[in-house]
């Protein structure tokens, strides 16, 4: 498994010569991936192809095609309920696994419960520095529901700790959010970094999807 050796005669210099399988080490790489995302059900299955385009959301899927092919600095959708945010978000992270880069979804909440749980004295969840590397070195990291968290202390510093370190990489990693808040409601060491002129901040409009 994952190996393989060369059809040649003893005594052909390749006879002993094995080399990795391309096959086996895509399909694990592919499994590795979806297993890491934090996508499920139907989410898995969201890409550019079958995603409509309209007037409404154009801008956000050409941006959403650019970045996971070069994922960098920070991307913001900010809109009403209903819009499509969590499904860009789900696109850009399907995308971008096609690409095979390491790509994570979490919603703000989910990512401050599992380091809180993992943080803990005993802890039956992963470790707090397995999750942190994770978030941390993603390629691209996705972060759901902005506005729906519990900023406690704790919380806040830990956020803006991820959200920093991952700035300061921004040539090297995609950090995207998504919320329901207008930008300028959002905390000043937020809003000071998704309008670097180098990140890009887009409003989603038009219908309610989950009316249609």
């Amino acid at each position: 498994m994952r190996w393989l050796a060369h059809d040649a005669d003893p005594g052909d210099r390749l006879f002993k010569e094995i080399v990795r399988c391309d096959t086996c080490g895509q399909a694990q790489q592919e499994q590795y991936l979806r297993q890491l995302c934090g996508l499920t059900g139907e989410m898995l299955g969201w890409r550019l192809a079958n995603t409509d385009c309209s007037a409404d959301n154009a801008a956000v899927l050409d941006t959403v095609r650019t970045l996971s092919s070069v994922p960098a600095w920070l991307l913001t959708l900010h809109g009403p309920n209903g819009r499509g945010k969590t499904r860009m978000l789900s696109v850009l992270v399907n995308e971008g696994r096609a690409a095979n880069w390491t790509a994570v979804y979490l919603t703000t909440a989910e990512l401050l419960d599992h380091l809180r749980s993992a943080y803990a004295p005993n802890s039956p969840e992963a470790s707090f520095d397995g999750l942190w590397d994770k978030v941390i070195h993603a390629k691209i990291l996705v972060l759901d529901e902005l506005d729906r968290w519990n900023p406690t202390p704790w919380a806040q510093e830990k956020f803006f700790e991820l959200v920093d370190q991952r700035y300061r990489r921004g040539d090297e990693c995609l950090t995207a959010f998504a919320t329901n808040a207008e930008p300028q409601t959002l905390p000043a060491y937020l809003h000071s970094r998704i309008y670097d002129r180098r990140c890009v901040v887009l409003r989603l409009d038009g219908p309610d999807w989950r009316q249609i």
